[in-house]
């Protein structure tokens, strides 16, 4: 009596599994129908195709060419696809991962949109005007004057380089994917140049680089922030002599006099880096 129970419970389980298997083949076929991202088993790799398990009586291909520069999935493993071109009991349909990629793409794109955040992406081709970017597996543009800190002219970035970068604009409908990496630097640029000011005060005594020398002041940067040196804080004596002395690129100390955290922008002094003649002569000479 036992057994026979048994074996019911077991027809019924098989009979549920059975069910259940036919089930999830119907919802699959719906879902390749209206060319929805699906999840399809890899059953064989022949020659230019993977085959995969569609539920359909023939199996579904997809191009093995759209796994170039990645390595290839193995029979068992699942790989997202939707349907380009469907087939018969004869013929393979045809499916595609990469379109499956980029249109889970769209919708990352859109939540990183929306929420400004960043994202990782590749430059892919040098173009008139900028670079052809993909990001999140959909292709989009970043223009010169998007690419890097200061205005870029020219491209500076090789094919295959990585970047961060921030969807500036974006629609879907109309397939528009615009990526600014200027946006990223400027905002790690303020944070570094926030760390830098926390680490100095005015009187330190700074080294510094000449950025440009004109008559009337010295320009210096310090860690890459802009300062400058009056000309009545270049010398004690003859400053305008002491101006010409001064060469681009030349690395120096200076005395840091003003710093103004908002600008930010940092004044300097050289000839306080020496003793006033003056107060030099009163101690020589004391009254």
């Amino acid at each position: 009596m036992n057994e026979e129970i048994k074996t019911t419970e077991e027809i019924n389980e098989a009979e549920m599994t059975m069910d259940q298997l036919i089930a999830q083949q119907e919802s699959l076929s719906e879902s390749l129908n209206k060319r929805e991202i699906v999840e399809v088993t890899v059953v064989q790799i022949s020659g230019d195709y993977i085959l995969v398990d569609t539920g359909a009586k023939k199996e579904g291909a997809i191009l093995v060419s759209e796994f170039d520069g990645k390595t290839l999935p193995a029979v068992g493993e699942k790989v997202s696809a939707v349907l380009v071109k469907r087939g018969s009991d004869e013929r393979h349909s045809i499916l595609s991962h990469k379109k499956a990629l980029e249109m889970k793409g769209w919708d990352l794109c859109k939540t990183a949109y929306e929420n400004k955040e960043r994202v990782k992406g590749v430059i892919l081709q040098n173009v008139k005007g900028g670079y052809i970017v993909e990001v999140l597996g959909v292709s989009g543009f970043m223009p010169l004057s998007l690419s890097e800190l200061h205005t870029a002219y020219k491209h500076y970035l090789p094919v295959g380089a990585k970047i961060k970068a921030v969807i500036v604009e974006f629609s879907k409908e109309k397939q528009k994917l615009i990526v600014s990496r200027k946006q990223v630097l400027e905002e790690d640029e303020a944070v570094r140049r926030t760390e830098v000011l926390g680490q100095i005060k005015e009187g330190d005594v700074l080294r510094v680089v000449v950025a440009k020398v004109d008559k009337e002041r010295l320009f210096l940067r310090f860690h890459g922030i802009e300062g400058v040196v009056t000309l009545e804080n270049i010398a004690w004596k003859e400053p305008e002599t002491a101006i010409a002395n001064y060469r681009r690129g030349q690395r120096l100390k200076a005395k840091l006099l003003k710093l103004d955290k908002e600008t930010p922008r940092l004044e300097f002094g050289l000839k306080q880096l020496f003793l006033n003649p003056a107060d030099a002569l009163k101690r020589r000479y004391p009254y």
